[in-house]
Formats: structure tokens, sequence, C-alpha cells
């Protein structure tokens, strides 16, 4: 930088500065005629239009403060503005570099949209075969459950059918059981009233024998054979 800036140009030579723009502006109202002023004010006013981003201004700014820097420092006259070719060149190279970063810009997008649609696609076809073997699996796994529940199924069938032979095997038994208890019970009286009857022929004999050995003490004319005796005590009781 030249030994000849003063605090009144310094400002000028700091990009970054809020009132840069200003200063620049007043320099170019002063120092710079002809038509540039009026393109300049016109490109100047596009950063207010929205149509120039913050990062484009600060580089314009820089731009033009390193060219009034170089003149100043060339002519070494602290005064020294911009000519109107100076300007229309800054312009225009501002112009080229904002072309070129857009350039640049557009190419990268390209790129990275190109890298994004490879990856995107190189993912979905890994997730639709994974998705694929996943369905395979699935379906013979399904296909496997289906089989069993069919097995499970006729087992569950069968074993309803056997319970069901098994109940009315058991109703047939039952009924037999109770009908050879009704028998049991039909024979265990008739055993007792047999037993009764063998007791009552026991008491007969008894009584009988106890009346031959009386008539065997009699005389022979008055003897009752037991033979007639017992037919006669029979027919008694009948």
């Amino acid at each position: 930088m030249s030994g000849n800036q003063d605090d009144k140009t310094k400002p000028v030579y700091h990009s970054y500065h809020s009132y840069l723009f200003s200063e620049l502006e007043k320099e170019f109202k002063t120092k710079v005629e002809g038509p540039y002023v009026t393109k300049f004010v016109d490109e100047y006013g596009a950063f207010y239009q929205g149509q120039i981003s913050r990062d484009q201004v600060d580089a314009l700014k820089a731009l033009v403060a390193d060219e009034l820097m170089w003149s100043r420092y060339i002519y070494g006259k602290p005064e020294v503005g911009l000519t109107p070719e100076q300007g229309s060149s800054i312009i225009a190279r501002f112009k080229a570099k904002i072309a070129k970063l857009e350039e640049e810009h557009a190419d990268e997008k390209k790129k990275l949209q190109s890298e994004h649609t490879a990856a995107h696609e190189a993912f979905l076809k890994g997730a639709c075969q994974n998705y694929s073997s996943q369905i395979e699996k699935l379906c013979a796994e399904n296909k496997r459950l289906k089989e069993e529940n069919a097995e499970v199924k006729c087992l569950k069938e069968n074993l309803i059918k056997n319970e069901v032979k098994q109940y009315d095997k058991f109703e047939v038994l039952l009924a037999e059981k109770m009908d050879l208890e009704k028998d049991i019970t039909r024979k265990e009286a008739k055993i007792k009233g047999l037993e009764d009857e063998v007791a009552e022929l026991k008491k007969d004999n008894a009584e009988l024998e106890k009346g031959l050995a009386k008539l065997g003490e009699l005389p022979k004319k008055r003897r009752i054979s037991k033979r007639r005796l017992l037919s006669s005590r029979t027919r008694t009781k009948r």
C-alpha cells in the first residue's frame, strides 16, 4: 500500500467495513464522469433488488477497493479515482467471475446430482435385492407354516375323532358294566335265596332225622319209611 494513504481514504481499502459501499458511491459520483456513473448505480441497485447474493456484494466491494488501491498506489495520489474504463473493466471481470462461479456451481450441482442419482439407484437396487431375498424367505416360511398348520389341523381332527370313538366305547363299556352289576345283583340275590333254601332244607333235614330217630324206637309195624316221610314233607311244602 502507498504511504500517501490518509484517514480519508483508508476505509476504502477495508472491504468488510459496513460503510464501504457508501464511501465507494461517493467516490464514483464525485470522481468518475460519464455514463459509467449511471451504469454503476444500475449495478449497485441490483444488490438491493435481491439479484446478487451477499457474498457477491462483498466480492464486488473487495474488487473495487483493490482497483482503487492499486490506482492510488501507482499514481501516488490518494484522491485518484477510477476511470470509466476501469469501472467497466471491474464490472466485466465481476460479471465474468459470477458467470464462472455459476458455471462451476452448475457443474458441481450436476456432479452431485449424478452421484446422488447413482447412489440412490444403487441403494434402491440393493434394497430391492434385499427385499426380494426377504420376500422369498418369507414366502418359504409362510409355505412351511401353512404345511405345519395343515398337519396340526389333521392331527386335531384325528384326536377329535379318536376322542369321540373313545367316548362311544366308554359309554358302551359303562352300559356293559351297569348290566353286569345288575346281573351280579340278581345272581347274588338268587344265591342268597338258594342259601336260605339250603338252610331251610338243612333245618327240615335235621327235623326229619330227629323224627326218624324217634320212629326207630317204635314197633316195626308203626314205622314209616324215610322216603315216604320225606315225600310227605315235600308235598306239604309245596
